[in-house]
């Protein structure tokens, strides 16, 4: 048995199942997905190995012919040489444009594959398979797929809707402690964004469902999980081509991109967004935008799942705040050449704020450098 969403599109809706043992069982969840036999199983070298598989068994009872097509794992491999290798592993299996892609693995994954399905042929259909949290909760959702280049991170991608996402939790199981950690940095960011699509913004102190179960300390479930994909479903929709308030889920991104970057991508994504929430926080309480107890709630959500509070620690020594500002240069949030900054002025009240003076971002990255 599986939950079940769905996801309007300019180009039609697609299905995200949620539940556990659905990659293994899910022959019904591809069936249709496209007419054609040939599947391109495209994973990483740590993910393949444990998943990989059953998927194909699955595949194989539901009629097709899966062809494993393995990319190195880890964000330094979010690149050039990944694509081309994957678009290379397509055309040698014999796979055209009646066939799709199954993209198995975590965001690293989903994001390269997925602008490999993009470009093939000039595109086949590609099935999103989270197998980390925070590709089930974020990533595998909305059609946004990218490779990090040398000056920014997913400066090159396209908009590409998947044609299903399976988030089968039991792939979780797999995950150490920290992958765990660094998914609930997105949890924790949704639970922040959750309030204007179905209710009146509610402050510094007010609740949801996905914020009780975090500030009950609860597991990754498939609850969890639903309300999560809930949040960024409702944004994705309004704005699928992020022209405004799709900017939103990019709250504690630009900081936590460029800490990505300067830690030449060994800092985990999650982890980057959480030391970057917390910039944004502090930030917009200095500017008067929000009240210290939003920042203070922010800290004890992330603490909750031992995320980090500041930034430095995964950067070379003598990082300084000027560093990091300039290493946000390339945010696709910039507007004329101006930085933009998504701040929480309260639970589910979250804006895109221009003209924030330097000064005071500057000061914000002191007051959350870990050795300040």
């Amino acid at each position: 048995m599986s939950r079940n969403i769905v996801v309007r599109t300019p180009e039609g809706t697609y299905p995200i199942s949620i539940g556990t043992g659905i990659l293994r069982d899910g022959e019904e969840l591809v069936d249709g997905v496209n007419t054609g036999k040939q599947v391109a199983v495209a994973t990483d070298s740590h993910v393949g190995p444990l998943h990989a598989g059953p998927v194909q068994a699955m595949l194989r009872r539901a009629g097709l012919n899966p062809a494993l097509i393995t990319m190195p794992a880890g964000e330094a491999h979010k690149n050039w040489a990944s694509l081309d290798l994957l678009i290379a592993g397509f055309a040698e299996t014999g796979l055209d444009r009646s066939g799709w892609v199954l993209a198995l693995g975590g965001g690293v994954v989903g994001d390269t594959v997925g602008l490999a399905a993009a470009l093939y042929m000039r595109g086949v259909p590609v099935v999103q398979a989270p197998t980390s949290l925070l590709a089930m909760v974020d990533s595998s959702v909305g059609g946004k797929v990218a490779i990090d280049h040398s000056l920014g991170k997913n400066l090159v991608g396209a908009f590409k809707q998947p044609a299903a996402v399976i988030a089968d939790l039991a792939t979780l199981a797999t995950l150490p402690p920290d992958e765990v950690a660094n998914g609930m940095a997105e949890v924790v960011k949704a639970a922040i964004l959750d309030g204007p699509w179905n209710r009146s913004p509610v402050g510094a102190h007010g609740s949801s469902p996905l914020l009780d179960l975090l500030e009950r300390g609860a597991a990754p479930s498939e609850e969890m999980v639903a309300l999560a994909i809930e949040v960024k479903k409702r944004i994705v929709e309004a704005d699928p081509y992020e022209q405004n308030q799709r900017a939103l889920l990019n709250l504690g991104h630009t900081f936590g991109h460029a800490f990505e970057r300067l830690s030449n991508y060994t800092l985990k994504h999650g982890y980057g967004v959480a030391e970057g929430m917390m910039v944004a926080a502090h930030l917009a309480e200095r500017l008067g935008l929000a009240p210290p107890a939003l920042t203070e709630r922010t800290a004890r959500l992330l603490s909750t799942y031992r995320l980090p509070l500041t930034w430095g620690s995964s950067l070379p020594p003598g990082t300084t705040p000027e560093q990091v500002l300039a290493a946000t240069a390339t945010d696709k949030k910039r507007r004329d050449g101006r930085p933009r900054f998504v701040l929480a002025r309260g639970i589910g009240d979250v804006h895109v704020e221009s003209n924030v003076p330097e000064a005071e971002v500057l000061a914000a990255l002191a007051a959350t450098r870990g050795d300040a």
